[in-house]
């Protein structure tokens, strides 16, 4: 894992969590934030979970250096990698439904090496949420913006950043496959096994992920970083072991 240098912070607007932060939680150690999944004496501290402590946090430190997870070249080859096996597959009248808002950056690579490979898919979005005013999942996934097209009888490929609790991607398959598609299947970016809430297996998976919070190519903290080319983790100068969940 290598740095990416200094980031300065934008000023952020507090926002509802994503998938990737649902059994995330932040609090103070040392004067200063820390991303952790722990929970402390088996049970989770509740006092900084919200958006607006998060962001007047981050706006007291305003750089942060980013550690690099997947870097661009990598993720590049692995969606080709990806998209290689999706066209073995042979679908039939892809449609690729991408998921809002994490997987805009993922999808478009990951459909532009569809297309390398001879598929022509059509493209929708869904933007799904199972978060009111908080960072922590309520488990209710509500549709906030629904996919315009017929999906009856065709071959969907459903395209998301993160698999964690699975409750969104679960939910998205289940619509899908109730509105008469032949076949659901499910990219992820990124895959976090030891955090499934409900059972899906993915069909397609980038790469695993550690339990950290993650940002980057398409995913955010307070609307920014989703423009970095690469998924990194926030540094924020501690040094305690379990940023990265290792044994303290």
């Amino acid at each position: 894992m290598r740095w990416a240098g200094e980031a300065a912070l934008p000023h952020p607007c507090p926002s509802p969590g994503r998938e990737r932060g649902a059994n995330a939680f932040f609090r103070f150690k040392k004067s200063q934030l820390r991303l952790t999944s722990r929970t402390k004496h088996g049970r989770e501290e509740a006092a900084f979970k919200s958006p607006v402590f998060l962001f007047w946090t981050i706006m007291m430190n305003t750089a942060h250096r980013i550690r690099v997870l997947f870097d661009e070249d990598t993720i590049a080859k692995r969606n080709e990698a990806l998209a290689q096996e999706i066209a073995t597959a042979k679908p039939e009248n892809l449609l690729v439904v991408a998921i809002l808002k994490g997987s805009f950056m993922f999808a478009a690579d990951l459909i532009r090496a569809l297309h390398q490979t001879g598929l022509s898919p059509q493209v929708e979005f869904v933007h799904l949420s199972s978060y009111l005013n908080g960072t922590v999942s309520t488990g209710n996934v509500t549709i906030l913006r629904d996919i315009e097209s017929d999906v009856r009888g065709r071959d969907v490929l459903l395209v998301d950043d993160i698999l964690e609790s699975g409750r969104t991607v679960t939910f998205a398959k289940d619509l899908l496959m109730a509105r008469g598609a032949k076949t659901v299947k499910t990219a992820v970016l990124l895959e976090k096994p030891g955090k499934r809430a409900v059972q899906i297996h993915p069909d397609y998976v980038g790469f695993t992920c550690p339990d950290v919070f993650v940002i980057g190519y398409g995913m955010d903290v307070a609307h920014s970083y989703r423009q970095l080319p690469y998924v990194g983790v926030l540094d924020h100068h501690d040094k305690d072991p379990d940023l990265f969940d290792k044994p303290e």
